[in-house]
């Protein structure tokens, strides 16, 4: 991490967009600001935090340009499209002068992180320190690479489950952070009584996920 600059990449869900996202996480960033300046209170400031939010490639905010009438993600057979997600996602990995340090991914965002992931069409070193996965579902089209894969890094994996997310269901979560686990990721849990969105308005789990990211940051 450099000491003066934390720089996030974030990845947000299907009907979104890089400047909604980015609105979203606005509380998640002020509460890790925070976290981080408690850390070294001898410090005059915190390191400056740079968020920068990119948008999916196809019409509606989606990452796969189509899914057949009544398939979601964790049954789909493929998800058209993937690969020129990947290239958006490769290309500001490319094209940024210093490495990111984290990645957030949202729902149909952090699918596509943990099959880019699973898939190694992230190399080992463009997977940074820490990755945070909200309301994830099984990336059924990768159901092979995703249970076999391995990583020898050091990154943290966080997964952010709501008991009551009804988009993708707990256990889909569940089973992507077995996968990462098992793989040899660094994997925490944060359940929150919500539902699929990111808890920023839930002051215990949006603490505990701030929290969690200053910790893992630190320790680079």
């Amino acid at each position: 991490m450099n000491q003066n600059k934390i720089r996030i990449l974030a990845l947000h869900g299907k009907g979104g967009s890089a400047s909604l996202f980015q609105n979203t996480l606005t509380p998640l960033i002020d509460k890790l600001s925070f976290s981080l300046c408690q850390k070294k209170p001898q410090s005059l400031s915190s390191p400056e935090i740079e968020l920068c939010c990119l948008d999916a490639p196809f019409e509606g905010g989606k990452w796969w340009d189509q899914l057949p009438q009544g398939a979601r993600s964790y049954n789909a057979e493929a998800y058209d499209g993937y690969v020129k997600s990947c290239e958006v996602v490769q290309g500001a990995l490319a094209s940024s002068p210093l490495k990111y340090d984290a990645i957030i991914g949202h729902s149909q965002g952090s699918i596509l992180l943990a099959s880019m992931i699973a898939n190694q069409d992230l190399k080992p070193d463009e997977i940074p320190p820490a990755i945070v996965c909200n309301g994830v579902a099984w990336p059924n089209p990768y159901s092979e690479h995703i249970s076999s894969f391995s990583y020898l890094g050091d990154t943290k994996a966080l997964f952010i489950v709501g008991e009551k997310d009804d988009i993708n269901p707990p256990e889909g979560n569940l089973k992507v952070r077995d996968m990462f686990q098992r793989a040899g990721f660094k994997t925490s849990t944060i359940t929150h009584p919500g539902g699929h969105s990111v808890p920023v308005k839930d002051e215990i789990a949006l603490e505990r996920i701030a929290t969690w990211l200053s910790d893992a940051l630190s320790d680079e």
